[in-house]
């Protein structure tokens, strides 16, 4: 019946069938339905209850008649009214006041709902239905509420603490001294054993609220696509790396967990404690925006691919001049402040150098750039993009931990870049999500499987990155195929590792709520040692199906290591050299300005041997000592080229005009 139906609470359950959340029905009361209970219940309910149930018509005539004779003589009677006038009650809110008029309604409601329901049905309806106690309604909610059980699951003693429960659901509910008292004497009653009281049985309710709030969002009566239980061994592993990283100043902690096929998310963990009232613990930092590092770098490169670059690519790891919007100029660094001279771009994006991934992000173009995150990732950043620009290929782009990983999802699936699924509803149609930082509205291709293949040939060696990250460490995993990249932002701020298998991506960031800097935790020590214990973790999951990363496009090309990754298409001489400068003047560079100090020195570099000239007179050595302000004119000539550039020294320092 409709009435019946509508006392159902929405229910949303994880990809595992467990309960996760139970919204309130129009009574404000939760209720769930179950269609089978155990024997055991069902008859000590009806020798309680109703023990005539399967023999009257809805209504138990002899009880009736007795109560009403008492009633005439206003003398004390106890209640008359059977299991099918209980339900009719509930069902129908009427009103609980024991009058005459109110018993004849609930007599002809009993007499309707038995002349078109079966018994077992009744009985089925009020044992989903029936008041145990402040909200709960029915027999599988309070298992759920007071013994953290599914109805099925209930032992003898927990169903004679509920069945107690039933004459006064409100003072005699169960874990209370009252509660304890009726169930002893019932067992009593009913000649049954009542086992020794126990502790209260409860299940805390998952840490799960936290993230669910934001997955589930106008999503009800939903199937979540997290899995409860290993979002909360996440959770743990967590927990325990955040406690430990109180000493280097860490305090907040986050990971994401992506099906890189569906796009489904398996498990997101957005505080380690959200129960607790430590200060920031009930923020979801997985959706909080923070500087994402270094972790950008594969999708630049990714881009050099398209446009012809390749991981045997030589670029030249030195000092390079950037004009940018400010005014200023740009000059970057590597992470450890040193040069390494010609590189390859496999050796760069393997250790992660900021140099020559500059090079690469000059090299396609920063309209490109800002079109490919934007267009084809799905990339929407806190600021303009023009106020990233070369910022980006240093770890300066904003984005949530949600929004990263799943861009990475695409590197293990061929360059196919699902939408993000929350949920599924009724219908088993996806209900999509969209972190802070995405605009991604439909499935999409970032890379030709080819290209993509190329940056998984980088990411997943874990020789190429020796260098920066040793051959032991939180990056080696107990097996391989897989890939991973860390990150870290300036002053230490942020932490980041996200890394894939053929099956799913694991995104992990470490900071504080606050945005306080932490002691030179960087993205392989911080996040890289949660990313390590989550990877081995979903290794003894179903959801590792031991995909593996598709790399059989790639071959062979000879480098500076040996050998590096390429297309057997490929022109190979072309694309070697296609960044290589033939700028012979290495320092100082165009258009530079300096301090004017009595004294100071500007060092003269060159490619090749060559002879100085400073405003046309020829000059010896290797540096240049000013003697006053003004702009100057410095020349160098080899056995093959010629080159000038122009400099000024002032007394002030200055905004140089665009």
């Amino acid at each position: 019946m409709r009435e019946y139906a509508l006392l159902a609470s929405e229910v949303t359950y994880d990809r595992t069938g467990q309960v996760i959340r139970i919204d309130l029905n129009p009574n404000e009361q939760v209720c769930m339905f179950a269609t089978t209970f155990p024997k055991q219940l069902s008859s000590l309910v009806l020798r309680k209850e109703d023990d005539w149930f399967y023999y009257h018509p809805g209504v138990h005539i002899f009880r009736l008649i007795r109560v009403a004779i008492e009633y005439l003589n206003n003398s004390p009677h106890g209640g008359a009214s059977t299991i099918t006038q209980q339900l009719g009650k509930t069902v129908l809110h009427t009103t609980s006041e024991r009058t005459f008029t109110n018993k004849l309604y609930e007599l002809g409601v009993a007499c309707i709902l038995e002349l078109y329901h079966s018994k077992d049905d009744i009985l089925v309806m009020y044992l989903n239905t029936v008041p145990l106690g402040g909200n709960i309604q029915g027999f599988p909610a309070a298992a759920r509420a007071y013994f953290g059980k599914q109805v099925a699951e209930l032992n003898e003693n927990e169903i004679l603490q509920l069945i107690s429960a039933l004459s006064n659901p409100n003072s005699a509910r169960p874990h209370t001294d009252t509660n304890f008292a009726q169930a002893l004497e019932l067992a009593n009653t009913l000649g049954t054993h009542m086992p020794l009281q126990t502790a209260n049985a409860t299940k805390n309710d998952s840490g799960v609220w936290l993230e669910l709030s934001d997955l589930l969002e106008g999503c009800t009566s939903c199937t979540a696509t997290i899995d409860v239980d290993l979002t909360e061994r996440i959770r743990s592993i967590l927990a325990d790396h955040v406690e430990r990283g109180l000493k280097y100043g860490s305090t907040h902690g986050a990971v994401a967990v992506v099906d890189v096929h569906t796009g489904e998310i398996l498990a997101l963990v957005g505080s380690p404690a959200p129960d607790t009232e430590t200060e920031g613990m009930r923020i979801n930092m997985a959706l909080e925006t923070r500087p994402i590092g270094s972790t950008i770098k594969p999708f630049l490169y990714l881009l050099g691919f398209t446009k012809g670059l390749r991981p045997y690519t030589r670029v030249e790891d030195r000092e390079y001049k950037y004009e940018i919007e400010t005014g200023f100029p740009l000059y970057p660094k590597n992470y450890d402040g040193k040069y390494r001279g010609m590189v390859t771009l496999e050796e760069s994006l393997a250790n992660s150098l900021n140099v020559p991934t500059v090079e690469v992000q000059r090299f396609i173009t920063l309209p490109d750039t800002y079109a490919y995150l934007e267009n084809v990732l799905g990339f929407s950043p806190r600021q303009s993009w023009d106020s990233y620009a070369y910022g980006i290929a240093l770890g300066g782009l904003e984005l949530d931990l949600v929004t990263l990983t799943h861009s990475f999802s695409a590197l293990a699936n061929h360059g196919v870049l699902r939408r993000l699924v929350s949920a599924h509803t009724k219908d088993g149609n996806p209900y999509y999500f969209t972190p802070p930082h995405s605009v991604l509205r439909e499935d999409t291709v970032i890379a030709n499987p080819d290209e993509v293949a190329l940056i998984n040939a980088i990411l997943t060696d874990r020789t190429a990155g020796v260098e920066q990250f040793g051959i032991t460490g939180s990056l080696h995993l107990s097996r391989g195929g897989y890939g991973v990249k860390t990150g870290t932002s300036r002053d230490y701020h942020d932490s980041w590792t996200v890394g894939y298998t053929g099956d799913f991506a694991v995104g992990v960031w470490i900071g504080n709520v606050k945005n306080t800097p932490m002691n030179m935790v960087s993205g392989s020590a911080g996040a890289g040692m949660v990313w390590h214990d989550v990877m081995e973790l979903m290794f003894t999951t179903p959801y590792d199906k031991k995909t593996p990363i598709d790399l059989s496009s790639v071959v062979p090309v000879s480098s500076n290591r040996g050998h590096s990754w390429g297309l057997a298409s490929d022109n190979v001489e072309v694309a070697r050299s296609l960044l290589e400068s033939n700028t012979l003047i290495l320092f100082p560079h165009n258009f530079d300005t300096f301090l004017f100090t009595e004294g100071m020195r500007v060092p003269l570099t060159a490619r090749d041997d060559v002879v100085w000239s400073i405003d046309g007179k020829e000059h010896m050595g290797d540096a240049w000592y000013p003697t006053h302000e003004g702009t100057y004119s410095i020349s160098a000539s080899s056995a093959t080229q010629d080159e000038q550039i122009e400099v000024r020294v002032v007394s002030e320092p200055t905004r140089i005009p665009k």
